[in-house]
């Protein structure tokens, strides 16, 4: 019985041809998937075309729909349409409301059965006032992190505190102040009220002392590089214990809790 024995060429051509047979198949069933994508991609029952939005108090509904309207328009590779319910990218639209809209907290994008985007926001609460100064004073609202995130409505019943200075020029979206710092502030500011100091504004002039001009008529004076979660109950003990009783506070200029655990005052 004779061996059979195949030249080198022959091996090299039988390789090639089953390369070329697998690359062929292979191509062919990523067509396949290509062109399934794209059938189902196009059909009409699964276009989203209708958004459904909570209501919101800051947000322009009409600069939303149309945020909304230019995420489902055009094609992906020029073959998928970007409204299919297939291929539409719920996070990629979170992330662009909360870059556009800087009262944005909270948002969720859902699918409201095959036509429809159900988008739900929680806005921030505005708990402080920045304004500029000048003759074209403005305020804006800042929310609890000390963003700035609207303007001040024409029309509302907010009585919050007034920050100024530090900030400058296109302020919306900005931070007044580092964001611990800023808590760190507000909690003094929400702690005044109990020990019979009502805050008004709050300003500066270097942007590490802070004056806190109150309905009494007296300011205070902070600085932001000291311990500020030591001012409140400094000034609280020295009240209590009469060294400054309350009746005293019409009649002082200033109270001054720079210093640590010491609190200088003038009368006026």
């Amino acid at each position: 019985m004779c061996a059979r024995y195949i030249l080198p060429h022959q091996i090299r051509k039988k390789r090639n041809e089953r390369r070329t047979k697998k690359t062929f198949w292979s191509f062919l069933f990523l067509a396949l998937i290509v062109g399934a994508l794209a059938f189902l991609s196009r059909l009409d029952s699964l276009q989203i075309k209708e958004m459904i939005a909570t209501d919101t108090q800051f947000i322009d509904r009409y600069a939303l729909a149309d945020l909304f309207q230019s995420e489902i328009s055009g094609n992906y590779f020029g073959l998928f349409p970007k409204s299919s319910y297939i291929l539409f990218s719920r996070n990629d639209l979170e992330k662009k409301i909360k870059e556009k809209f800087s009262s944005v907290e909270i948002v969720e994008v859902k699918g409201q059965g095959f036509h429809a985007a159900s988008i739900q926001i929680q806005e921030y609460q505005p708990v402080a006032f920045w304004c500029s100064e000048g003759e074209k004073s403005k305020c804006y609202l800042m929310n609890k992190l000390g963003v700035i995130f609207a303007n001040e409505p024409v029309a509302h019943s907010y009585i919050l505190p007034r920050f100024y200075n530090v900030l400058s020029g296109e302020v919306l979206g900005l931070n007044y102040l580092n964001t611990d710092i800023f808590s760190s502030m507000l909690n003094i500011l929400n702690g005044l009220p109990e020990l019979g100091i009502d805050p008004v504004s709050v300003r500066t002039e270097d942007n590490s002392t802070f004056r806190i001009d109150t309905k009494q008529g007296l300011y205070l004076l902070i600085d932001i590089h000291d311990a500020l979660d030591n001012a409140l109950p400094n000034l609280k003990t020295i009240i209590e214990k009469d060294t400054l009783n309350k009746a005293q506070l019409g009649n002082l200029l200033y109270i001054d809790l720079r210093f640590g655990n010491k609190v200088f005052y003038k009368i006026k």
